[in-house]
C-alpha cells in the first residue's frame, strides 16, 4: 500500500491520538457545531486524561447553553473486568488483546486523573454496578429537558 500515509509509522507519531493538537481542535469544533445546529445536548463518551487537554477542549464548550460534564466512573476491579471482557476485533484475538493491554496500561493514569481533577470537574456517575441502559438513564436525568432531542429530532 505504497503512498498511503500512516501516522503509526510517521516520525511525528505520538503515544496517544489525543496528543495531536488537530484531534483536539476538530473534536471541540465538531461538538460545538452539533450542539449549535441541534440546540440540544451532545453526548460524547470520551475520557480525556490530560487536564490541559480537557481545559483546552471543555472551556470553550462551556459557553454552549446546556453544557453538562458527566464523568462516568467504574471502580478499579470493575474496570479491569470490563477491559478483560472486551473484544474490539471479533475473530482477531491478537488485535483485541493489544487493545486490552493498552487499556490496562492506561488504567492507573485514569485512577490518578480521577483522584486529582477529573471527578471534581464533572458530575460523577458510578457505573460500577450499572448496566449500560441504566447508565444512560442516569446521565439523562442530569440533562435539562428543554435541551433533550431524540435522534429523529423529536423533543420528549
Amino acid at each position: 500500500m505504497d503512498g498511503i500515509w500512516n501516522l503509526r509509522s510517521h516520525p511525528t507519531r505520538v503515544r496517544d491520538y489525543q496528543d495531536y493538537p488537530a484531534w483536539r481542535r476538530l473534536t471541540k469544533a465538531y461538538i460545538g457545531e452539533i450542539a449549535a445546529q441541534t440546540g440540544s445536548h451532545v453526548i460524547v463518551p470520551m475520557t480525556v486524561l490530560n487536564p490541559a487537554y480537557a481545559a483546552e477542549m471543555f472551556t470553550p464548550l462551556r459557553t454552549s447553553p446546556g453544557l453538562v460534564h458527566l464523568a462516568l466512573h467504574a471502580d478499579p476491579k470493575e474496570l479491569g473486568a470490563r477491559i478483560d471482557a472486551s473484544e474490539e476485533f471479533p475473530g482477531d484475538e491478537a488485535s483485541s488483546e493489544a487493545v486490552r493491554a493498552y487499556r490496562r496500561r492506561r488504567a492507573p493514569e485514569y485512577a490518578a486523573a480521577a483522584a486529582a481533577w477529573m471527578h471534581a470537574d464533572g458530575h460523577v456517575i458510578d457505573t460500577s454496578a450499572l448496566p449500560a441502559d441504566a447508565v444512560l438513564q442516569t446521565a439523562l436525568t442530569h440533562l435539562s429537558p428543554a435541551h433533550l432531542t431524540t435522534a429523529d429530532g423529536v423533543r420528549p
